[in-house]
């Protein structure tokens, strides 16, 4: 039986402290032929040194920039020539047979085009990963088993909607059909985004429970920042726009996105707004949606661009404020005690003496925070308008642009068309 051949790619950002341990797993894999690629992302830390000085047998890939998890696998990707190529991240440590097991599930049928493994967290009590599953209408991935001891229930090889792209393994044959990571998504998706490709395509894309690896998640990028979840929101509207129907994006995703925007807090909300603003950029790249269908999904990307800036919640406080009372003068109460006949006329009279004072002062300070909610409603709806403006804008560029570059590339096959028509003459 022929071995099946691999490379792996370890693609590594700032990683250093993460390197020794995920490059000594891999050296001790008990499987006869395979190669280790290192990609560095333009790290600041002292990654390439070590690895040049503790590694020379690894190959070494320089990137000038940060090109992202797509961009940078790609620099390995478009050079291999192995049957099998396997994207992992740094902070994943592979048990010694996990090679073995990964080539042996591609050998069960040809039709299998990416194969994912099992994933513990750190002291291998929990499962982190054992396939994905994508739940619509919003796009949402999950880890199947995720946070579950294992008990065994995940024990049998399966079709799934992804694997994640930590430990991810393609066949040549299919990564010449589907092509390469889509590298405009610059974190986060593009595994989903490859899977469904090659599924659409007519490939298996499989979760391999044998082949097993402990993940130390997310130690190079901040779950809560706000970059964070701009390029999550960015990568997942980019994902829908890509794979799910446009009229169920209108009828499902656009209200429960709505619904949704809500649940987050205010920096959560600042990230959709921008997000829906990139997808409006990106509209008109998607030549599978009609023009017609693609105004309609700027306009709902408009309106959850004002949900998420909070429109809504200051039209409600803004009636909150038109609805407050003048004020009124009201007559005074108090406990009777058993000081109450010494003390209450005394405190009768203060009421009576100041509240006129302060019944003034009252309806002062409410006129003065009506004007000042009227202008800012007033600066509010200005900016909106403006917004509404410059994303109308932004989108019709970026059809241009699109509608350009089909020009420049009809041009192109005209001026081949005519050099081979002079060499046939």
């Amino acid at each position: 039986m022929d071995v099946l051949s691999v490379a792996v790619v370890v693609l590594n950002w700032n990683g250093r402290f993460l390197l020794p341990d995920c490059l000594n797993a891999l050296k001790k894999q008990d499987y006869p032929d395979y190669q280790i690629i290192v990609v560095d992302n333009a790290s600041t830390d002292d990654s390439v040194t070590y690895l040049q000085a503790y590694h020379p047998d690894v190959t070494l890939i320089q990137s000038e920039q940060n090109l992202g998890y797509a961009g940078g696998n790609n620099i390995a990707l478009r050079h291999l020539d192995t049957d099998i190529a396997i994207l992992l991240n740094p902070d994943v440590i592979v048990d010694p047979d996990w090679l073995r097991e990964i080539t042996a599930v591609f050998r069960t049928d040809p039709q299998i085009g990416i194969v994912g493994c099992k994933l513990y967290y750190p002291g291998r009590e929990l499962v982190q990963h054992a396939g994905g599953k994508i739940t619509w209408p919003l796009a949402l991935p999950g880890h199947l088993g995720g946070k579950q001891p294992d008990t065994g229930q995940y024990d049998i090889l399966q079709d799934v909607d992804y694997v994640i792209g930590a430990a991810i393994a393609i066949r040549r044959n299919v990564l010449q059909t589907v092509g390469l990571l889509d590298d405009a998504f610059f974190l986060f998706y593009e595994d989903v985004d490859w899977c469904f490709r090659a599924r659409g395509a007519g490939y298996r894309v499989v979760y391999a429970p044998r082949a097993t690896a402990v993940h130390i998640e997310s130690v190079t990028t901040r779950p809560k920042s706000p970059a964070y979840r701009y390029r999550f929101h960015t990568s997942r509207w980019r994902f829908l726009l890509k794979h799910y129907p446009p009229a169920k994006i209108l009828t499902e995703t656009v209200p429960a996105e709505i619904q949704w925007i809500p649940q987050h807090d205010n920096i959560g909300q600042m990230a959709l707004a921008h997000a829906y603003l990139q997808a409006i950029r990106q509209l008109p790249t998607f030549a599978h949606i009609p023009t017609s269908t693609q105004e309609q999904i700027w306009l709902a990307l408009q309106q959850l661009r004002e949900h998420a800036f909070g429109s809504r919640s200051l039209a409600e406080l803004m009636r909150q404020i038109e609805g407050e009372t003048e004020g009124q003068k009201r007559p005074f109460r108090a406990r009777h005690s058993l000081f109450a006949p010494l003390i209450l006329p005394i405190r009768r009279l203060w009421h009576y003496m100041t509240a006129p004072y302060l019944l003034a002062i009252h309806q002062q300070q409410s006129q003065f925070n009506r004007q000042i909610a009227h202008t800012v409603h007033t600066v509010f709806q200005r900016l909106q308008r403006q917004d509404r403006q410059q994303t109308q804008y932004l989108f019709e560029l970026a059809q241009t642009r699109q509608q350009l570059k089909k020009i420049h590339q009809r041009l192109t096959n005209l001026e081949k068309q005519l050099a081979d028509w002079e060499q046939t003459d």
